[in-house]
């Protein structure tokens, strides 16, 4: 080889790109590693807290747009791609028979029976301080206030002196606990803590917490997690 050849390879060796190293989550890197099979409090971490650095769509390495990034981290090509994936789900066959839909701009979901028809998993919070109750056998809505004052007197008095597991929401963590008499032991329970509630005692509530104790924040405690969501609208509705 002659000392032009041994040049030109070396300088193609110095110019080539470096390999990508492997993703973290959701484009993040430099993430705190749990050690042992017990996780502390301490070690665990929100993905809504922090924001992404890369698109989260395979082979993307672009930035995400900022209006969604500690949501969805898509670039933005990419979330219009899903925008339209979603919209073209919506209008087919499928969808409507199984009546999907989007909610409201400023439109919450609540967790929780609804007050009227019973049913959970169908309410929604409005921009405009309105609860909804998208049941098509129901149409029921209220002012928040209302609505929450309501389903509070409304589960306290089915609770009775019966031993339930109760749901208190605060924020984004829920509570699981246990009583033999609801009403007495939250005299001034706030309106919109308590969410609903299932019959039993110790030994449901001590299922329920190892059920969810991927979620777990504090003793009964727990993130608000789409699994925990799921199980409290499927055991409190009050419906017949």
């Amino acid at each position: 080889m002659t000392q032009n050849q041994v040049e030109s390879a070396q300088s193609t060796q110095t110019h080539e790109e470096p390999p990508r190293p492997l993703r973290t989550v959701r484009g993040l890197r430099s993430l705190p590693r749990a050690e042992g099979p017990d996780v502390s409090h301490a070690s665990r971490f929100k993905l809504s807290d922090v924001y992404a650095r890369e698109c989260c769509h395979p082979d993307c390495y672009a930035p995400p747009f900022h209006d969604v990034a500690s949501q969805v981290p898509l670039c933005e090509p990419h979330l219009f791609d899903v925008f339209k994936a979603t919209n073209r789900f919506l209008n087919s066959k499928k969808a409507r028979e199984q009546e999907y839909q989007l909610l409201p701009l400023g439109a919450d979901q609540l967790l929780g029976p609804c007050v009227e028809c019973g049913h959970a998993g169908f309410l929604t919070e409005h921009a405009d301080q309105e609860v909804f109750c998208h049941n098509p056998d129901c149409g029921y809505n209220a002012q928040v206030q209302d609505f929450y004052k309501a389903r509070r007197d409304l589960l306290l008095a089915r609770a009775g002196r019966l031993s339930v597991v109760y749901y208190c929401r605060f924020r984004d963590r829920i509570k699981i606990g246990t009583s033999t008499n609801l009403q007495n032991r939250f005299p001034n329970l706030t309106s919109e803590e308590i969410v609903g509630f299932e019959f039993g005692g110790v030994t449901l509530e001590r299922s329920r917490h190892r059920k969810f104790q991927t979620w777990r924040m504090h003793h009964e405690w727990f993130e608000l997690s789409p699994p925990v969501r799921a199980h409290i609208n499927e055991v409190t509705s009050l419906a017949a």
